[in-house]
């Protein structure tokens, strides 16, 4: 796979991150989380090609995203109503506390590590499925015209693929290298779809209520 492909295909979460910057005064404050999301998934993307083109390690800045992803992402499902505040809150501080045992008992800050993405992803996935099926029942307009079905898809397209990845690489040693090689193939294609779904999500994420005085 061509470095400068996958480059390019990673750095298309900018048209949802500056679509999102546009409409954002307009947008349902529900959305917020995501859009925060989806702003430092861009910005971590500048850094990581930044730091792999002069320092050549990016690790730092991926594993702090990775928290911020996690808990940001948890933070919207919370807005859609997929658990209530206690179970909200039971979930960050695991996933807080996940974060932390895998960069600083198990590995490094300074370390690319895979266990933590792992298992957020695989939760991610449930909860995105969840969504989907809920969203399913409920909506009865155009399923591409609702940002949290578009989103959630992404989020399962993405994790999904993640989750099957790293788990092989990690932890089957007998399957074929070529079959890993062309399996991280597909990587950033999976990316870009995962981006251009989150950019379609964020021009159809409705308008902020506007709230009137009883006359």
């Amino acid at each position: 796979m061509n470095y400068w492909l996958i480059v390019t295909f990673s750095f298309t979460i900018g048209i949802a991150a500056i679509t999102g910057w546009v409409r954002f005064r307009k947008m349902n404050p529900a959305y917020y989380p995501f859009i925060y999301c989806v702003w430092l998934a861009f910005l971590n993307e500048i850094l990581s090609f930044i730091f792999a083109q002069t320092i050549r390690n990016n690790s730092v800045n991926n594993n702090l995203y990775a928290l911020a992803e996690s808990l940001l992402i948890v933070w919207q499902f919370r807005n859609w109503g997929i658990f209530k505040n206690n179970l909200f809150h039971t979930v960050l501080a695991i996933f807080t506390a996940g974060w932390i045992t895998d960069h600083f008992i198990i590995n490094h800050l300074t370390t690319y590590t895979y266990h933590y993405r792992i298992a957020y992803s695989f939760i991610s996935v449930l909860f995105s499925v969840n969504m989907i099926n809920t969203v399913i029942v409920r909506e009865r307009k155009s399923l591409l015209k609702n940002p949290a079905f578009l989103i959630c898809t992404a989020y399962v397209i993405n994790f999904t693929y993640y989750v099957m990845n790293m788990t092989l690489y990690l932890y089957v040693s007998e399957i074929n290298g070529d079959f890993l090689n062309r399996l991280f193939g597909i990587m950033p294609y999976a990316n870009l779809l995962s981006n251009l779904l989150f950019a379609l999500a964020v021009l159809w994420i409705p308008a902020r209520q506007r709230f009137t005085l009883p006359t």
